[in-house]
């Protein structure tokens, strides 16, 4: 995941990406789902962004069945 932040958008293209990313290990027992997302620097700030992002996490994570 960490490489992916380092690639280039690409010509063309939104200045934003999402992708869904299964079999993620190292973040519970078994591997999970995530949703992977990275957008240009000047398409949010830091701050808001950040906030953003949590607000959509907790939704998320609100919305999840539980086992």
């Amino acid at each position: 995941v960490g490489r992916r932040f380092s690639d280039p958008f690409e010509d063309g293209r939104p200045l934003w990406t999402m992708e869904v990313i299964s079999g993620v290990t190292g973040l519970a027992d078994e591997p999970r789902t995530v949703i992977f997302s990275r957008c240009h620097h000047s398409l949010a700030d830091g701050i808001r962004l950040f906030a953003t992002s949590i607000v959509i996490a907790v939704a998320i994570e609100g919305s999840a069945p539980t086992t």
